[in-house]
């Protein structure tokens, strides 16, 4: 079984002056490989690749990706030090 499932890709095209570049993920993630594919030979790209985790320790410890705050925490900053001038 694979590590992950559900790949997400981001690419960023780098560079500057008037040419324009398009990116894609021509193929997905095949054993640990993918292919970006752009319209412009020789054009730099930034990517990143996330996938959700499908290990057994994952899968028996899901994380909760958002939580509602309690009533009386609501307008509050966890860290106070960090939220001077809000």
């Amino acid at each position: 079984m694979a590590l992950n499932r559900d790949f997400r890709y981001q690419l960023t095209v780098i560079g500057s002056g008037d040419n324009w570049s398009r990116a894609r993920v021509s193929k997905e993630v095949i054993g640990n490989s993918f292919i970006i594919q752009t319209d412009i030979p020789q054009t730099k790209v930034s990517w990143q690749v996330t996938g959700i985790r499908q290990d057994a320790y994952a899968e028996a410890h899901r994380i909760q990706v958002e939580e509602e705050k309690p009533a009386k925490e609501k307008g509050t900053c966890l860290h106070k030090e960090a939220c001077v001038g809000f």
